[in-house]
Parts: structure tokens; C-alpha cells; sequence
């Protein structure tokens, strides 16, 4: 409800979705603006003859093959969220994310220029493990290293403001 008039936040959610979303509605079936834009009134000069038509319209709103349509499209929308894609999520890629941070993390650990980080990729590949496509620059191993390292800095930082104890004292 909007300012004493009736509307549906289905038909107002759809009516703001792109057009690819709105084609999946179908041929013949338009969301009404009224409804949409929460401008549905009643009918009749007598409370209780605005009350019945007010009951009238949703009934025949709810149940109209337009609003269903629109339902299930909000329903599909919802089911393929972002993040139960990211769930989804090939292992594999993740394993050979996780296999190219290891490299760049033993090429810092070590004191080893990231220049040398590509032929340690293509090191790995000949003895047949599997290293993607991607993050196998040096460029890339500075980046990763750095996030990492951004990373560990967060996790030191909450551990000493989370603790009780001193680390330092002033004389």
C-alpha cells in the first residue's frame, strides 16, 4: 500500500527488471502499470462496496496468468542467486587457484625473485601437475604476494587488539 492505494511488489519487482528478465514473462503478458505502481483504488462510494471490489481486484490479480508468470520468474530469479553459483563452483579451478598461491607463497618465503615464478609453473606442468591457464606471471605472483601478505597483516592486527595481553610497555 502506497498513500491509501493497493499495489504488488511482485508486478513492482519485475516491472524494474532488465529486458532480458521481463522477455521471460512471455508473449501476450504485460505487468499493469497500476499494479506495478501501487495506483489500484477502490470502486463505490460505500466502505464495505470498496472493501469487496478492493477483494475482487487481487483475487482476479493474484490469479491471473500475467501475475503467475511473473511468480515464477521472481522464483527462478531467486533459486539462481549469485551465491549458490559461487557454490557451484568447479573444484578444479579452485585447486589450481590454491596450487599457483602455494608457488608465489614458496617463491617469497624463499627469497626468490617473482621473475623466476613462470618457470616454476612450467616446472610444476612437466612433472604433471595440472596449473591452469592463468595467474602464472611475474606480475601475477607480486599481486598474490601482496595479497597474501595483506592477509597475514589483517590476522596479526585482530590477534593483538583481540588479546588482553601486552606486547609492549613504555618506561
Amino acid at each position: 500500500m502506497r498513500e491509501g492505494k493497493l499495489g504488488c511488489k511482485h508486478c513492482g519487482d519485475v516491472g524494474t527488471l532488465s529486458n532480458l528478465e521481463s522477455d521471460s514473462i512471455g508473449r501476450g503478458h504485460r505487468v499493469k502499470s497500476e499494479w506495478a505502481n501501487c495506483e489500484v483504488s477502490a470502486s463505490g462510494s460505500e466502505r464495505s462496496k470498496q472493501k469487496l471490489s478492493l477483494r475482487k481486484k487481487m483475487s482476479l490479480h493474484g490469479t491471473s496468468e500475467t501475475h503467475v508468470k511473473i511468480t515464477e520468474v521472481l522464483n527462478l530469479r531467486s533459486e539462481n542467486s549469485f551465491v549458490k553459483s559461487c557454490g557451484k563452483f568447479d573444484s578444479s579451478a579452485i585447486q589450481t587457484t590454491s596450487q599457483c598461491f602455494r608457488t608465489a607463497y614458496q617463491m617469497v618465503k624463499s627469497a626468490r625473485p617473482f621473475s623466476g615464478f613462470p618457470n616454476l609453473i612450467t616446472l610444476q606442468q612437466e612433472n604433471g601437475i595440472d596449473m591452469g591457464r592463468i595467474l602464472h606471471s611475474n606480475v601475477t605472483c607480486h599481486d598474490i604476494a601482496m595479497f597474501i601478505a595483506q592477509v597475514m597483516r589483517q590476522k596479526l592486527i585482530k590477534v593483538i587488539v583481540d588479546g588482553d595481553e601486552m606486547f609492549c610497555s613504555f618506561r
